[in-house]
C-alpha cells in the first residue's frame, strides 16, 4: 500500500496553505481489486467523531482532494488526520492510520 498526501508519505507530519490531495495506492498479492476504499479524516482534538471523506468502489486505487481544509482554516489552525480503509470482496479489512 503506498498512502500519500502532497508528497509526504503514510506517518509524516505536513503542513501547509494549499488543498491536500490523498494519493492511494492497494496493491494486493492475489491481484484481487478492491471493493471499496475510503478516506476518513477528523481534526485532532475536536472531540468529534472521525467521518468519510471519499470513497472508490471496485478499484485499487484512490485520489482525493480535501476542499474542506479550506472552508475549515478561517483564522484557525487545525491539526487533521486522515485513515484509509481497504475492504476485499472476501471480507479481508485492511485499516491505516
Amino acid at each position: 500500500m503506498d498512502f500519500k498526501i502532497n508528497t509526504s508519505i503514510m506517518g509524516d507530519s505536513t503542513s501547509g496553505l494549499g488543498r491536500p490531495t490523498i494519493n492511494f495506492v492497494h496493491t494486493d498479492l492475489d491481484g484481487e481489486t478492491a471493493d471499496s476504499i475510503k478516506v476518513w479524516s477528523g481534526i485532532e482534538g475536536s472531540g468529534i467523531y472521525s467521518t468519510v471523506s471519499n470513497v472508490v468502489k471496485s478499484s485499487n486505487t484512490l485520489s482525493f482532494t480535501d476542499n474542506a481544509m479550506i472552508l475549515e482554516r478561517i483564522n484557525i489552525i487545525l491539526l487533521r488526520w486522515y485513515r484509509m480503509m481497504v475492504t476485499e470482496l472476501f471480507l479481508h479489512l485492511f485499516g491505516i492510520a
